[in-house]
């Protein structure tokens, strides 16, 4: 379709929220005010956390930067090498290494587990992903080349598995279900390129399978992807969620309030209407 209005991208974006994944190479304090006045926190206390930027200004040729952690305002602070984490709709897949970025910790081992990728970072135009557990908001840095996207077929997917293929409940192949009475044709309801491993459905029932397989991903019709759309678009989307949420929570409490009021009149029940509302003409 042809652009006759020269419309860019820059015409379609809006100020939303900045995130940022914290790591200061110093110990700084964060303080309540520009003034520098009252210190609420110390940066080291916050390295590796996602941290998101609720304003900016101007100090001293610096940018500082007004910061939240888990929706608790911590304060101001500069931040020099903390990288921006630009957000990600749902994308879940496997990490095949032991670990990830600059990662010590031998109890955070992520390997071989269904992880989300949560956002994409920049470094020095090199991307990573900060992937967590499904549920879960620690995040571990890794490099792209190592997640495998999980995929869902487009179309009906099948694939033969052999008499005595070992059928396992979850996606770490450690539950293992039982084993195939038969040679059987199989849909595939999950798989991820280069890798040999598969969801499959069994009759009625889905397994993981280790099996080789050629399919291939399906191609993205995105030809240039500007994160700065899509963190915006992906914001937008949680936030209309929650909304969703909070209107609902909403209308259930009035739904609530009203079957335990017992009405004797009409005058009653024009006051509760006035006063709390109808929450059938709220949806």
């Amino acid at each position: 379709m042809d652009n006759y209005l020269n419309i860019t991208e820059s015409d379609l974006l809006s100020n939303v929220p900045k995130k940022y994944y914290f790591q200061e190479n110093r110990t700084k304090f964060i303080y309540s005010n520009l003034e520098n006045e009252v210190v609420t926190a110390l940066s080291n206390n916050m390295q590796n956390e996602i941290i998101e930027v609720k304003k900016e200004t101007k100090l001293n040729k610096k940018t500082m930067s007004y910061i939240s952690l888990n929706d608790q305002e911590i304060g101001w602070i500069h931040l020099e090498n903390s990288k921006r984490a630009y957000r990600l709709p749902n994308i879940q897949g496997k990490f095949k290494e032991q670990y990830g970025i600059g990662m010590q910790d031998k109890s955070e081992i992520f390997t071989d587990r269904i992880v989300k990728a949560s956002y994409i970072l920049f470094d020095n135009s090199t991307p990573s992903l900060l992937v967590s557990k499904v549920g879960s908001d620690k995040y571990l840095n890794i490099a792209i080349d190592d997640f495998h996207r999980a995929n869902i077929p487009e179309e009906k997917l099948t694939i033969k598995l052999k008499k005595g293929t070992p059928l396992y409940k979850d996606s770490e192949f450690i539950r293992i279900d039982g084993h195939l009475d038969e040679d059987t044709d199989c849909n595939v309801v999950t798989y991820f390129e280069k890798l040999d491993e598969i969801r499959v459905q069994v009759n009625s029932k889905y397994y993981w399978v280790k099996k080789e397989h050629d399919f291939k991903i399906n191609v993205s019709d995105i030809k240039h992807i500007n994160y700065e759309v899509i963190d915006m678009l992906v914001y937008y989307k949680h936030d209309n969620k929650k909304d969703k949420i909070t209107i609902q929570n909403k209308n259930n409490r009035l739904k609530n309030i009203e079957s335990n009021i017992v009405i004797s009149n009409d005058l009653e029940e024009m006051y509760l209407k006035k006063y709390i509302g109808d929450a059938d003409e709220s949806q």
